[in-house]
């Protein structure tokens, strides 16, 4: 039985009501932390910036970054730094992996590409393989937030893993 203060909703204000609703509730398919807790402000390069990032662990990773570098233990610090991974054709355009972290690592000597993953996509897979395979030279290291492992790639093999 309906209560006599009840009030009929019409469609439309009904679905107003449940789109509002949706959006209050609305999560990320891959659980994405709110924009503040993913956003870094202070000074790189020698100028102030604010930088947004995909999860709250790369704030944390590129503010462990930021000491090593300040420390010197790393050089050449780039935030999403861009490798050909695939040439423009004349029917398709040229594909390019992006990484979240590109540096030199002083102790070791060596060239780094820090990758910091939520969710591994078919994409990702692909695209890391074929980096793998096109820069050998530069050392891969993945950060899995699920597994919390770290995982190290040379030559296009896996040669270290470990807790991150």
């Amino acid at each position: 039985m309906k209560n006599k203060n009840q009030e009929r909703m019409t469609s439309m204000e009904f679905r107003a009501k449940y789109n509002n609703l949706m959006k209050e509730k609305k999560k990320n398919k891959f659980n994405v932390a709110p924009k503040p807790e993913r956003t870094w402000n202070g000074f790189f390069r020698g100028r102030e910036q604010t930088i947004v990032y995909k999860s709250r662990e790369e704030v944390l990773w590129f503010i462990d970054l930021i000491h090593q570098l300040n420390n010197g233990l790393i050089t050449e610090l780039s935030i999403r730094e861009k490798f050909l991974l695939i040439e423009k054709t004349e029917n398709n355009t040229a594909i390019y992996y992006e990484s979240d972290f590109f540096y030199y690592d002083m102790a070791r000597s060596l060239w780094v590409i820090l990758e910091i993953k939520g969710k591994k996509t078919q994409t990702y897979i692909r695209n890391k393989n074929i980096m793998l395979r096109k820069y050998p030279k530069i050392l891969f290291v993945e950060y899995s937030i699920k597994e919390k492992l770290v995982k190290e790639y040379s030559d296009g093999k896996l040669i270290a893993c470990y807790p991150g």
